[in-house]
């Protein structure tokens, strides 16, 4: 399953995408604009699996708020619906999938490089990332808030020759992805093949899990080189814990972990979403006291297994202050290397 704003796809046993639901620009994939769900006899056999080519299959969807990308059996990466900041790959901003003529042999494929070999995808709002059979992992789309982890903000994909030029990101020194994860927000994660979470992008609320940016008004990590590779922070969940799934909401995210298979949340709590019968946010302030050992595990019932060992007591008391370690320079100037030829300003 794959869900976007307001529709949804997924992927049959028959290795063919049907989606239903809203279908501005072409979201679902059909050739038109007609919302498809909402009426008596839409649903069923009338649903018109999306065309991705002559005898082409799909072995995995991934959905933006707007648009969807399919990795399909030859081992190569489509996407329709909106382009907003390049999104589709295809080194323009027209969207796909909206007009007749567009989806099969016509739908572009994303033009990497000669030599890779996407086996992942994963979408974030107006951004997908994709994960090579090296380890390797480039992303494309809106970089507003360096979710694109290519050191700057600006957008790739959206002109030609982006996409074949896309460098890997650079994870550190000797680092590969073996997952990567991603939602309807502005930032990407990848779990790395020693194990280590790592998350750049958009870090309001500490979303990310390294600290908060908020004293320093740059609410980013990711938008200048040295802030990516060695220098990209280990979301710390506590001793000899690692992450088995991540999964994100509206600033925050949880992750099922090994090897107990219970859940820990951290960022934004304003409505109690990280399940600790409170409100204050995790990650608001100091991370040496946040994460790690600190952060609690979400009680579930009776499934948390007893060997799980207790988090320390702590009192929280947010503040504003940034840990020494995680300081990034206030005086700090966005220098986009290209100026988008379009409008566009994503919501965070």
């Amino acid at each position: 399953m794959a869900l976007g704003e307001n529709f949804t796809c997924a992927l049959r046993d028959d290795a063919r995408v049907v989606c239903w639901g809203l279908n501005s620009y072409g979201r679902l994939g059909i050739g038109s604009e007609t919302t498809i769900g909402n009426t008596p006899g839409q649903m069923g056999e009338s649903l018109t699996p999306v065309d991705v080519g002559t005898d082409r299959t799909v072995t995995s969807i991934s959905a933006t708020d707007n648009s969807v990308c399919a990795l399909l059996d030859d081992e190569s990466i489509k996407c329709w619906g909106s382009n907003g900041a390049g999104k589709l790959g295809v080194g323009d901003w027209n969207n796909r999938g909206d007009n007749s003529g567009e989806m099969g042999d016509n739908l572009p494929r994303v033009p990497f490089s000669t030599g890779l070999t996407p086996v992942e995808i994963t979408s974030g709002y107006y951004h997908v990332c994709a994960r090579f059979d090296d380890g390797s992992m480039r992303c494309w789309g809106d970089n507003t808030y360096a979710q694109l982890g290519t050191g700057d903000t600006a957008y790739r994909g959206d002109a030609p020759g982006e996409i074949a030029a896309l460098a890997a990101i650079n994870l550190g020194t000797g680092r590969t992805a073996k997952r990567i994860f991603g939602n309807h927000g502005h930032e990407s994660c990848a779990l790395l093949d020693d194990d280590t979470l790592r998350c750049w992008g958009f870090n309001g609320d500490a979303y990310l899990g390294i600290g908060d940016s908020e004293s320093t008004g740059d609410y980013r990590w990711g938008n200048d080189v040295s802030e990516m590779g060695d220098n990209l922070p280990v979301i710390d969940l506590g001793t000899d814990l690692t992450v088995r799934m991540l999964s994100g909401g509206y600033l925050f995210r949880c992750a099922i972990l090994n090897p107990s298979t219970s859940v820990k949340c951290w960022g934004s709590n304003g409505s109690g979403q990280l399940g600790q019968e409170h409100t204050r946010n995790i990650m608001y302030g100091v991370v040496d006291d946040m994460m790690g050992n600190f952060l609690p595990y979400v009680r579930l019932g009776s499934i948390i297994p007893s060997t799980v060992t207790p988090t320390p007591t702590k009192t929280l008391t947010p503040t504003r202050t940034l840990s020494p370690s995680r300081t990034k320079s206030p005086t700090k100037t966005l220098s986009p290397t290209r100026t988008a030829t379009q409008t566009f300003t994503p919501a965070p």
